[in-house]
């Protein structure tokens, strides 16, 4: 299902289905999805995707909706080359912040993205949860999960990271908000 009364669960499925729908190949969109999701950080190519192939169809919504009313629920339907339709619906409100999920915030880089996942990920609430999810580990599991927490990327252990190096407008969202939410 794609909906979820946690919009950022529904922002999620809807930007998941709308790489499929913009993809070329299944392997091309499940590559952008996978650290879309569980990456910190993103390779240029991934957010050329996004800008030039995702974020076009949300704007298309927007251009369509300007004059629509705050609270109206308004539809889209993509269809693909491959004989299959997706078709979303959202209030005005959330097409809006759905846009806003493929956009890393000006002068927002990589290190300053890095710090915001560290603020969450590495906080000191948080160790003794992973203290504990590390004890039931074989050793060269703890390995890689210790690598993927201090660096959030989702790449085999030995795998360049170089190329990682744009910050990752959804994740940058959710921590961002969570964030803002835990100084209050």
């Amino acid at each position: 299902m794609l909906n979820d009364l946690d919009f950022d669960v529904t922002a999620r499925n809807a930007i998941v289905l709308l790489i499929f729908v913009a993809a070329s190949s299944a392997d091309e969109a499940a590559q952008h999805v996978i650290h879309l999701l569980y990456s910190a950080l993103i390779t240029g190519d991934t957010y050329v995707f996004l800008q030039h192939k995702v974020k076009p169809l949300v704007e298309d919504v927007l251009a369509k909706i300007v004059h629509k009313s705050a609270g109206a629920l308004l539809a889209k339907t993509w269809t693909t080359p491959m004989d299959y339709s997706l078709r979303i619906e959202l209030p005005k409100d959330k097409w809006v912040e759905l846009h806003r999920y493929l956009t890393v915030p000006d002068g927002l880089n990589k290190s300053a993205a890095q710090k915001v996942r560290c603020a969450v990920m590495l906080a000191p609430h948080r160790l003794d949860r992973s203290d504990r999810f590390l004890l039931l580990q074989l050793p060269e599991h703890r390995s890689s999960f210790a690598k993927f927490r201090s660096d959030g990327l989702l790449l085999p252990f030995g795998h360049p990271r170089a190329a990682f190096d744009t910050p990752n407008p959804y994740v940058l969202v959710r921590y961002g908000r969570f964030v803002v939410a835990s100084k209050g």
